[in-house]
């Protein structure tokens, strides 16, 4: 039984992530057409013209062309999704991939994002071309996320938080959080150090000293959050709201009083001001209607679309892959509902009243703010918000009742208990119900049989049962050791021994707190 156990030290804990995830999101990226996620031939082009030096894209007035023109290989710009994009029953064997030597001008609605990131990204490509190129850059970006997830999990199992945290972040890694980690998208990343920020955000606020490892984390997250996507840096301000709510003004003076805390506030503040600075002198939030007819219903009717969207917006952060034509089977979005509702609902009822009023918020925020951005220009964008867009804050949501969980001394039920295994084994049913789905879709078609891989008309770049069964195994190894594994033992020095596993909570309230609930043990 001891070999099954995951291990309680810092660095075991980060490899045995790592490793877990990374199998995860390598199996999506070898499973998926090229150019099949999001936007994937836009992010592509622009990552492998930055990484040759392509900081800036040539401009055009053409009204059909949104972004710029890069000089990128042909297989960037001539492999094209068009003939199974948005047609679920299509399978990708009708798509051809471009050939050749040399570049060629390519328009990319990427052309005026962010460079910085782009050009981690596309490292792979000084090295590899055409194909072998893009895989790599999948593979890469996997690589880069499970490493900041990874980070995360290392902040989540300090003896305090390491009951609930991992639990918490099994339910916020939906399966489109482990999609968009293996594919050429910038939302990946971005999800990925949101992750970071605020596991590592809620124990520097939770702990009453500061350990300088959990703040180096959250600071290399918040610069990627910061400088990923054009609302990063809205992104971190939001985070960070959300964050010192939790901690009150006893957090804050204790983080302002520490000299690397406001170092690297500085850091990620200069980040964020260079990306709004991009942001807007690169126009990048410039769009054009290209040759899409504007909605021409009324302002009622709109209203009505924009409320109705929440649903169909919070079911794509849980698992809607592909060019939105492929969503994931109903068990999966029953499986993290429910996973979803219950931690939630617990969390609001036995967290204190600050934890509480923050989550409230929180999912104010969720639920307005992509009204806020599509209403003032639906007219030319129609509904340009995607779910992927709020995974940043929607992951916050578990994670924040399972800080108010610990920080109350609620008590975890074991790992062998049977309401746990049961919502485990649901998770894992849904990651690879998903995952399986996707395959057929791309394979036969999302109707096609059951058994796709007897007869496919379309092969990945690995075979499709041993993609199956890799995914399968890292997925429940992933769950396992986060709901196995104790807090990590060399995380309870200077910062933690001080803290026992489970503190008492004083049943009166303390002076410098005064909203705080007394709580009901």
């Amino acid at each position: 039984m001891s070999v099954l156990r995951p291990p309680a030290t810092d660095r075991g804990v980060w490899i045995c992530a790592f490793l877990f995830l990374f199998a995860m999101a390598a199996s999506w990226s070898l499973a998926s057409p090229y150019n099949s996620a999001p936007d994937e031939p836009a992010h592509s082009m622009r990552a492998w013209a930055v990484a040759h030096g392509q900081l800036f894209a040539s401009h055009t007035s053409d009204p059909e062309v949104i972004g710029g023109v890069v000089e990128v290989p042909p297989f960037y710009a001539h492999s094209d999704p068009a003939c199974f994009a948005f047609q679920p029953n299509q399978s990708a064997g009708c798509q051809e991939l471009g050939g050749g030597s040399g570049t060629v001008s390519a328009a990319t609605t990427a052309a005026r994002a962010p460079a910085y990131v782009y050009g981690i990204v596309g490292l792979p490509t000084l090295l590899l071309q055409g194909a072998k190129g893009f895989m790599a850059m999948r593979l890469w970006q996997a690589a880069l996320c499970s490493a900041l997830i990874a980070s995360a999990c290392v902040s989540a199992r300090r003896r305090r938080w390491g009951d609930w945290m991992p639990v918490a972040l099994l339910i916020a890694i939906t399966p489109m959080v482990v999609y968009l980690s293996g594919t050429i998208n910038p939302s990946g990343l971005e999800i990925a150090g949101a992750i970071g920020m605020w596991v590592s955000g809620l124990v520097l606020v939770g702990e009453e000293s500061i350990d300088r490892r959990v703040l180096g984390r959250f600071v290399v997250a918040a610069l990627v959050v910061a400088g990923t996507r054009q609302l990063g840096p809205l992104m971190v301000l939001l985070i960070v709201a959300a964050l010192l709510a939790v901690g009150g003004m006893v957090a804050i003076r204790r983080l302002m009083a520490s000299r690397e805390v406001r170092i690297g506030a500085v850091i990620v503040s200069v980040v964020a001001v260079l990306m709004v600075l991009w942001v807007v002198t690169q126009h990048t939030f410039a769009t054009a209607n290209s040759g899409v007819v504007p909605p021409t219903i009324s302002d009622a009717q709109m209203w009505r679309d924009e409320i109705g969207r929440i649903w169909y917006l919070y079911r794509q952060s849980i698992g809607w892959f592909g060019w939105l034509d492929t969503p994931a089977p109903a068990l999966t979005f029953i499986a993290w509902i429910l996973a979803t509702g219950t931690i939630a609902l617990v969390g609001l009822s036995l967290a204190r009243r600050r934890v509480a009023v923050t989550m409230l918020a929180l999912l104010a925020v969720i639920i307005v703010l992509p009204i806020m951005v599509e209403v003032p220009n639906f007219r030319v964008s129609s509904y340009a918000w995607q779910g992927r867009y709020t995974l940043p804050l929607i992951v916050g949501v578990p994670l924040l009742a399972a800080f108010g969980l610990a920080q109350n001394a609620v008590r975890r039920p074991s790992s062998t208990s049977p309401g746990l295994l049961l919502g485990a084994v649901l998770l894992w049913i849904g990651h690879v119900l998903a995952f399986a789905q996707a395959l057929r879709r791309y394979t036969v078609g999302a109707d096609g049989g059951v058994q796709f891989w007897n007869a496919p008309q379309w092969q990945p770049v690995a075979p499709i049962i041993a993609l199956l069964v890799m995914f399968a195994v890292a997925t429940a190894a992933w769950l396992w050791s986060n709901l196995a594994g104790p807090p990590c033992e060399n995380l309870s020095g200077p910062t933690g021994s001080d803290l026992p596993p489970h503190p008492e909570p004083s049943p009166q309230r303390a002076p410098h707190d005064p909203d705080e609930r007394r709580v009901v043990r």
